[in-house]
């Protein structure tokens, strides 16, 4: 996310796709360099990421506003979980996960997702 291109894949993407909703991993963007790299998502969707956590947020989830109500139930170093609501009355929870490489760490995540 922190190179140009990347983020012209990512627009490109949603706008190839039509997309409303989607989950980055892997980020690896400080939280002072946030806002610039938000710029490549359309300005009608909103944001969670995981700074709270990591110092780079490892997780992202985005929603088109126009599209989905959404509100943040959990977030952890592993997963953010959303309550999401469509126009047409569509309710769900979706939840983007990044699991730890470490066996113990990852243990965590269950726990985080009960």
């Amino acid at each position: 996310m922190n190179k140009k291109g990347r983020r012209k894949d990512i627009k490109n993407h949603i706008n190839k796709y039509h997309l409303s909703v989607i989950g980055l991993l892997e980020t690896k963007v400080k939280s002072s360099k946030a806002e610039r790299i938000t710029g490549c998502i359309p300005s009608t969707w909103s944001y969670c990421a995981n700074y709270e956590f990591s110092n780079k947020s490892r997780i992202w989830e985005f929603w088109d506003e126009a599209i989905w109500t959404g509100s943040v139930v959990s977030t952890s170093l592993q997963q953010i979980t959303i309550k999401m609501q469509n126009k047409g009355g569509l309710s769900l929870l979706l939840s983007v996960v990044y699991g730890e490489n470490s066996e113990r760490t990852r243990a965590l995540l269950w726990e985080d997702i009960k």
